[in-house]
């Protein structure tokens, strides 16, 4: 019995540290699958500002946590390679933005979207003294970038 109270606790934090990786990895792939979806609604002649925002926020899966920094970088570059116009989206789901002109351009579209990942609060209590100690923080950045060419 006295072998269970001590391993007990280590299998709870590893079971957990598996669902919190788990949780931040499916994060990642929806930032990554919406910044893609978003790059290619730019990269579509004549697009409007609403469809590729939108196309962002339909593929989302995933609300960060409210006060995280979360934006989007949409920038244009020309056939060249020379960056064109840039603007950054400072909320997620973005609401408004205006999207660079692209219709001029005939390079490429860059979405770079980053949000922050808190693990879950069940590492709050088991982790804070060596939060404390260490002066790290229990949250991590995650950040993707895409790119599409203009068709």
């Amino acid at each position: 019995m006295v072998e269970f109270a001590l391993a007990f606790p280590l299998f709870l934090l590893l079971l957990l540290a598996v669902f919190d990786l788990g949780r931040m990895l499916f994060t990642y792939v929806s930032l990554t699958n919406a910044s893609r979806e978003m790059a290619r609604a730019a990269a579509v002649p004549n697009s409007t500002d609403a469809e590729v925002y939108g196309a962002f926020n339909q593929t989302l899966a995933f609300l960060g946590p409210v006060g995280a920094t979360q934006n989007v970088i949409v920038t244009v570059y020309d056939s060249a390679g020379t960056e064109v116009d840039s603007v950054t989206c400072t909320s997620i789901p973005i609401s408004s933005c205006d999207i660079p002109d692209r219709d001029s351009a005939g390079g490429s579209v860059n979405v770079a979207a980053t949000t922050t990942f808190v693990l879950s609060p069940a590492f709050d209590g088991m982790l804070s003294a060596v939060q404390r100690v260490s002066g790290t923080s229990l949250s991590f950045n995650l950040s993707t970038t895409t790119r599409a060419f203009i068709e």
